[in-house]
């Protein structure tokens, strides 16, 4: 049983000894052997000798924190200029090295052009390194990045720092000595054209129909407006906007214009001796077009007698499918269907009403214009061949020959943007693809997209701002790249 006498008594010796504590203190403040001042006199003293000349006293006290806060303030930013003068301007070999770089298929860091750096007198090494677009997939999301093909060399030199992992191992770094898959014949241009242009003629200009292009058959992207242009620039008026539908197809021819933002490379499909930059667009004889009111609410534009007359104008490639023959054929058989069945689809104004039975009208001013035709061209289509249509540019798919050393480094900025710690994607194996334009490869009318292959991540790069993917050169020199 417990004692409550005893508790008590340990209570009361532990009050006890709290009191002669306090008293021990207080007596030690307020009290000083002989010949001494007490801490409270102290105290107390020197408050009455700061407050009697308060003006001496707020200048001095300003002054120390002052000082104080000026040899902060020094200390802090010799310390930062150091580190931005150490880090970024003066790195590792930075003054012994040249970025050459080429963005023209007038001149390209070839092989050939490599040596002939590599033996220019005072030249130690050369590092090659090839920049471009891709797709990398990791786990369930897929990434746009910028992949670097390189060596450890490039990333030596460029002082490419890991926060985890390692460089390239020997047998990643190692050059492909097999067969190459030599991708500058996967187009029909000839030596000397580009996009259907002689380097050799006179120069190009805005509105120069493309040589060796055919008539193309078209449709625009079911529900979109694309703006019908005067002429090929961006800064020419706008006649009015096509309607994009399933069930439409048109006819254009090609021209040189204005270079423009583009999905594909027909936005910048040709670059002349001068850097400057053409895009390709499409004359379109005749189009029933819409004028945009507000924004988002567009209106047929139609003539004095109510009725809209068909425009002619150019658009971009934007939201525009290039149909095969196959789909060029099926767009007839289906309009051939809708013929015999009585069936004419079509916008009209207002004032048109369907005086016949047998004519299905689907109005604009319907919201459901689209799901309307989509559920009757299934309907139609039931008992026949389906009509598709994908987006068309000029591109190919090769594979890469090169099987060993597939290892990746990619940087901190992609890491942010998936939120992942280094931990989390080491040692994992992502897809990675290449997309090759531009001046990449010499006479490129169009893009080169390689299979997507597997790799394993070895390191991460310090890149917070850029999601970048070092990738092996090697690989491309397997398809005749590098």
């Amino acid at each position: 049983m417990i004692n409550m006498t005893n508790i008590a008594h340990q209570k009361e010796k532990a009050l006890l000894l709290i009191k002669e504590y306090i008293s021990t203190a207080k007596s030690a403040f307020f009290t000083a052997d002989m010949g001494m001042l007490s801490w409270y006199y102290l105290l107390k003293l020197a408050s009455k000798n700061l407050l009697r000349s308060f003006s001496r006293t707020s200048i001095t006290i300003g002054a120390i924190a002052s000082g104080t806060a000026a040899i902060v303030f020094l200390v802090g930013f010799a310390y930062g200029l150091q580190t931005i003068v150490s880090d970024r301007l003066i790195q590792p070999n930075s003054l012994r090295l040249a970025d050459v770089q080429s963005n023209s298929t007038a001149l390209q860091l070839d092989t050939e052009n490599l040596e002939k750096i590599r033996n220019i007198s005072g030249v130690v090494a050369v590092a090659p390194a090839i920049s471009m677009a891709g797709t990398l997939k990791f786990n369930d999301s897929k990434t746009e990045v910028i992949i670097v093909a390189s060596r450890n060399a490039y990333m030596e030199y460029s002082n490419v720092s890991l926060v985890a992992g390692t460089f390239f191992s020997a047998e990643t770094e190692a050059e492909y000595t097999g067969t190459t898959n030599d991708i500058t014949g996967l187009f029909t241009e000839v030596v000397g054209q580009v996009a259907g242009v002689s380097t050799t003629s006179a120069q190009i200009k805005t509105g120069d129909r493309i040589l060796d292009e055919k008539e193309l058959n078209l449709r625009i992207q079911d529900g979109s407006y694309v703006p019908l242009r005067s002429s090929p620039e961006i800064s020419s008026p706008i006649l009015g906007y096509i309607k994009g539908s399933i069930l439409d197809m048109y006819a254009g021819t090609t021209y040189w214009g204005d270079a423009y933002n583009s999905s594909g490379v027909q936005g910048r499909a040709y670059q002349d001796e001068l850097g400057n930059w053409f895009g390709k667009w499409i004359l379109i004889d005749s189009a029933l077009v819409y004028q945009e009111t507000v924004p988002t609410v567009y209106v047929p534009v139609v003539d004095e007698s109510g009725n809209q007359a068909p425009l002619k104008g150019y658009i971009s490639f934007e939201n525009v499918a290039v149909l095969s023959n196959d789909e060029t054929n099926s767009q007839k058989m289906l309009d051939s269907l809708l013929e015999d069945q009585g069936i004419v689809l079509g916008e009209t104004t207002d004032s048109e009403v369907a005086s016949d039975s047998s004519v299905v009208v689907v109005s604009y001013g319907e919201e459901s214009v689209a799901s309307d035709e989509a559920a009757l061209l299934n309907s139609i289509l039931d008992t026949n061949e389906p009509v598709t249509s994908e987006q068309s540019v000029t591109s190919a798919i090769v594979s890469i020959p090169r099987t060993e050393g597939k290892e990746v480094i990619i940087s901190t900025g992609l890491l942010n943007i998936w939120e992942l710690q280094p931990e989390d994607v080491m040692n994992k194996t992502i897809s990675l693809g290449y997309i090759l334009g531009g001046g990449i490869i010499p006479g490129l009318n169009g893009k080169v997209s390689t299979e997507e292959l597997e790799y394993t991540v070895i390191g991460v790069a310090q890149q917070d701002d850029k999601p970048i993917v070092f990738a092996p050169l090697s690989d491309l020199e397997s398809i005749g790249v590098a």
